[in-house]
């Protein structure tokens, strides 16, 4: 963002100097020229996490855009915030301190029924974002294929979905880090498993999710046992572009 401030801000400084025009092109192909006339001063307000640096994909079979990367997360392998299925805030993991106790200091968790959904993507980059049904799972699984891999030179493992892009109609793919769950002081697991929310709840201590690990015979799968207490990322879907 700093960047592109400065860039148009040097064409700013032209524009004054040589009475040219001021072009900004969109990511979308589409750009929009002003005259240097026109032009009394540029700002930028921040947006959210998702439209700062998150591209969306929808493949074909699937009704939903799926998100680059998971809601928190500053980059496509970073396992970003983690949420109990009963909260919209969620939290970033603290770092090992010799007692395994990765949430943040005074966090409570509780073994509890929690029968009301609340949506941590929406909370976190505004509509139209939101948690996937099971449904938007299975068609994710349905119509693309999985590969567990290593992200680049990241050390990070997961696995790549790779499907047909409904819009190209060309190969795409998005990648999950095996970001795992917490579990009271536990980080479990955390680079062998997959664990992400889905909105459906099995019963009132159970949501569903997606489930994925490093060999064929587990390699994705729908799950709906998971507590919800346990806290887990959240990969976001949006219905419209």
């Amino acid at each position: 963002m700093k960047k592109l401030f400065t860039l148009i801000a040097a064409a700013m400084l032209c524009v004054g100097a040589q009475a040219q025009s001021v072009n900004i092109h969109l990511t979308n192909g589409k750009s929009i020229g002003f005259s240097g006339s026109e032009v009394q001063y540029v700002d930028f307000n921040e947006t959210n996490a998702a439209s700062s640096g998150t591209f969306w994909i929808k493949f074909k079979g699937c009704s939903v855009y799926w998100a680059s990367r998971n809601v928190g997360a500053e980059n496509d392998y970073d396992f970003g915030k983690f949420f109990t299925w009963g909260e919209a805030d969620g939290f970033f993991p603290i770092s090992y301190d010799g007692d395994y106790n990765f949430y943040p200091q005074n966090r409570e968790f509780k073994e509890q029924n929690i029968t009301s959904f609340a949506d941590g993507a929406q909370k976190n980059w505004g509509n139209p974002w939101t948690v996937p049904s099971v449904k938007d799972v299975n068609d994710l699984l349905d119509n693309t294929q999985s590969y567990w891999t290593t992200y680049q030179n990241t050390g990070i493992t997961g696995r790549w979905f790779v499907g047909t892009n409904a819009e190209t109609n060309k190969p795409d793919s998005i990648f999950f880090p095996a970001a795992s769950q917490l579990i009271y002081d536990k980080w479990t697991e955390v680079g062998r498993f997959g664990c992400y929310w889905a909105k459906d709840q099995a019963d009132k201590e159970h949501g569903g999710g997606l489930f994925f690990g490093t060999e064929p015979d587990n390699s994705y799968r729908i799950y709906n046992a998971e507590l919800k207490w346990h806290g887990l990322p959240i990969r976001a879907v949006r219905s419209t572009k």
